[in-house]
Parts: structure tokens; C-alpha cells; sequence
């Protein structure tokens, strides 16, 4: 009598650790950009940069910073874009201003708008 064998499959057990091992690492870069969002959007984040004073002491005194429903709207509510993508593109746009401050060239104000 012959015997049944299955025919070569595609998922040998490399492919297999393939994908394993890439569905782990797309998961960790995952948790590592909502964590990088999430720390690079607080107000104690954006002004410990020299250029940012001047934002923090407005921010100081604005109604974002005191209102009146006690939820505090840190920098990231509205500097940065909803969804992790998008969030990281703003901060990745954001850099130019990290390399201004740097070579010494930004004084005052960043260059986002109001």
C-alpha cells in the first residue's frame, strides 16, 4: 500500500519564525511609538528646550493650563495629530526645530503656528 505524504508546504518552520518573529517586532515598534508619542507630547517634554520659555510662560497663564473643568490640555493636544502615524510624522517635521536649536539658530518662538 502507498503511503500518503502532503506535499511540500510553503511554511517550512523558517517561514514560520519569519513570521512569528516579525509579527513580535511590528507589535514592540508599535509600543514603542505610542510611548514615544506619548512622552514626546507633554508640556514637560516640549519646554525643556531654552527656545520654549517664552510658550511655557504664555501656556502658563492661559486658560489651558488652569480651566475651568480641571482637564489640563498639555502641548500635544494641539501640536500634535491624532493617530500614531500621523503623531509621528508631526514629530519627525518637528526635528527641524530640534537642529535649529542646536546649531544655536532658533531664538524665541518655534516656528508652529497659532
Amino acid at each position: 500500500m502507498k503511503r500518503f505524504r502532503l506535499p511540500q508546504l510553503f511554511l517550512t518552520r523558517h517561514v514560520l519564525f519569519a513570521l512569528i518573529a516579525g509579527g513580535a517586532g511590528g507589535v514592540l515598534f508599535m509600543v514603542l511609538l505610542l510611548e514615544f508619542d506619548h512622552f514626546t507630547s507633554t508640556a514637560a517634554f516640549c519646554t525643556t528646550c531654552h527656545s520654549m520659555k517664552l510658550a511655557e510662560e504664555d501656556y502658563k497663564r492661559s486658560v489651558h493650563y488652569n480651566p475651568p473643568s480641571g482637564v489640563r490640555a498639555d502641548c500635544g493636544h494641539c501640536h500634535v495629530s491624532a493617530g500614531i502615524f500621523a503623531a509621528t510624522w508631526d514629530h519627525v517635521k518637528g526635528t527641524k526645530d530640534l537642529i535649529k536649536q542646536v546649531k544655536g539658530k532658533l531664538v524665541g518662538r518655534t516656528t508652529t503656528t497659532r
